[in-house]
Order: structure tokens, then sequence, then C-alpha cells
């Protein structure tokens, strides 16, 4: 072989060469093309799924709809915050601490700040099945602050916990496993129906209420 034909044929190599490397450039510039844009047409359809789904509303069991139901006939919302006049015939059994110094009525007109139900549905044990228990849950109403009107004037603002003062009633929820206080829900469907709705809490009509 001699050097002029050593020469064309790696001459020949180069251009094949260079031809097959623009052959690839060329098909794989479609190919990047079509994935972006997949991935583009992927990224809109995973934001409208997103979407729709925040929009749903979340379904709520019918026990929480029970808990809710005995929420806005207990409450009333006034402006920015919720009243409600608490009222139990028996002190012994559903007087309220008011203040950390002991004070407890049974009957009073209370304004809450920030006031919210929070539900969680209960698991039925096997037992509870047998004693004709369907569902069951339980709802804790929520608040930051509180005070109350005892018929002359508003007390002061709290933010303790209210808690029955009753020695009955908490020997009453101790036993039962129960918090002892009014704001608690516990709620337990049967062969009748609902039971556990408190009646302690009562709605106020907002034109009804003395100058806060």
């Amino acid at each position: 072989m001699t050097v002029e034909t050593f020469a064309q044929k790696r001459k020949v190599s180069r251009m094949s060469q260079s031809r097959h490397n623009e052959l690839d450039t060329n098909m794989s510039a479609p190919i990047s093309l079509i994935v972006q844009k997949n991935m583009k047409a992927f990224g809109i359809l995973l934001s409208l799924l997103l979407l729709t789904l925040s929009c749903r509303p979340l379904s709520r069991s019918e026990a929480h709809q029970v808990a809710q139901a005995w929420f806005d006939n207990s409450f009333t919302k006034c402006d920015q915050d919720y009243f409600s006049k608490y009222h139990h015939e028996v002190k012994a059994l559903g007087g309220v601490y008011v203040n950390k110094y002991g004070t407890d009525v049974n009957e009073a007109l209370f304004q809450f700040k920030n006031l919210s139900l929070v539900f969680e549905d209960k698991q039925v044990t096997s037992t509870e099945k047998l004693n004709g228990i369907e569902a069951k849950g339980e709802a804790v109403v929520r608040y930051t602050q509180f005070r109350y009107y005892d018929g002359g004037k508003w007390s002061s603002w709290e933010d303790i916990p209210l808690v029955f003062s009753g020695k009955l009633m908490k020997a009453a929820n101790d036993l039962t496993g129960r918090p002892n206080s009014p704001m608690y829900l516990g709620l337990e469907k049967g062969k009748n129906g609902w039971s556990g709705q408190s009646s302690i809490w009562n709605i106020v009509s907002c034109s009804e209420l003395p100058p806060l």
C-alpha cells in the first residue's frame, strides 16, 4: 500500500465518521425535543391534578357531621368571637372553674377567642360492636382565651382550660377515661342513633349580647 492510498483511506474514514456524528446529532435533537415536550405536558397534568384535589372538599364521616352540627347549635359567632350560654342545673355536677383562684359557675355567658372544633373518628372495638355500637368519635372545642358575664359585668380574660369543679363529675369522667372538661364531646352511634351530644352550651343572639 502506497502512502497516497493510505492517506485517501484515512480521508474517507474521517468523512464517514463525520457523517455518522452528524446523523447522531440530527437524530438526538428531535428525541430531546420530544422528551422536553412530554415532561412539560406531564408537569401541566400534575399541576391540574393537584389543583383539583386541593379544591375538592374533604368528605366528613357521619360522626364528624354530627359533631359539627352540635358545635353550630351550641356556639354563636358574632364578629370575630364566639359566644355561648353555659347552663347546668346542678352545680355539684356541672360547675366549671373559670379562673385560677377556684371560682366556679354553673350558669354564665361565655365569650371565646379563636374557637374551633377538633374532631377525630375512633375505632369501634369488638366488644363495643357486640354491644350494638356502630361508630364513634371524639371532639374537643379549643380556644385561646375566654371570659364570662355573670349578669353584672364581664370578667377578666383567662387562658386556662375549662374543667368541671364537681367531684362527682370528675369521678365519673375518670371512670370512663374521658377528659374532665365541658369542652369535650364523646359520640356513639347505636341502634337508636347518635348519643353523647351535650346540652350545656346554648347559642345566643348577637343582638342580645351585653356591651363588650
